[in-house]
């Protein structure tokens, strides 16, 4: 069984380690080590939108999940199987799937502001209305019943904009650093 102090010490312990990176600019390195490029590059893609695999963006977020979503990042890929056209074309498609992940979280984000505004004037209308009924009847079970209602669209009004914006931000600042990493090749080590 796993108890409290034993994940207290290994939560210390890992503290104590300084597990990240940073090169001479500031950016928080990550390695990344390719063996087998061929997966490297989605094979969809529009005319000259070169864009990453959805495996390998998943590694780089992976990757970067340490490191605080503000930092710039540092992406050092070290292959022996990449050519110099290949560095090129690698690096676009980073910064192209990075590119369009951004503005795709733009679009949430203000999807996500206008559905708390609606949200909160049909609250704010829900409550109105409670408040006329409230005047010409003396029903409370059914006046109770309906300002729950009200209730329920400001509290998702609430958690659209204080619990799931932020993590859509935080999405987007990682996205951003990916999609501005400064992206160096080099050769594997074995």
């Amino acid at each position: 069984m796993i108890l409290r102090k034993q994940l207290k010490d290994k939560e210390k312990e890992l503290a104590k380690e300084e597990r990240q990176i940073y090169d001479e600019e500031g950016r928080a390195v990550v390695n990344v080590n390719v063996l087998d490029d061929s997966g490297f590059l989605s094979p969809y893609g529009e005319d000259n939108d070169v864009l990453i695999s959805s495996e390998t963006a998943g590694f780089l977020e992976h990757s970067i999940r340490p490191v605080h979503h503000r930092k710039d990042l540092s992406l050092v890929i070290k292959s022996n199987v990449i050519d110099d056209k290949e560095k090129e074309v690698f690096s676009k498609g980073i910064k192209n799937y990075y590119e369009n992940t951004f503005l795709e979280l733009q679009v949430k984000l203000k999807t996500n502001l206008l559905a708390t505004l609606m949200l909160m004037l049909a609250g704010f209308v829900w409550f109105a209305v409670v408040i006329v009924l409230s005047l010409f009847f003396t029903y409370d079970m059914i006046l109770e019943m309906i300002s729950i209602a009200g209730w329920v669209f400001l509290w998702e009004a609430v958690d659209l904009f204080f619990l799931q914006r932020p993590q859509i931000k935080r999405k987007q600042y990682r996205a951003y650093a990916l999609m501005n990493a400064k992206i160096t090749f080099e050769e594997l080590k074995k």
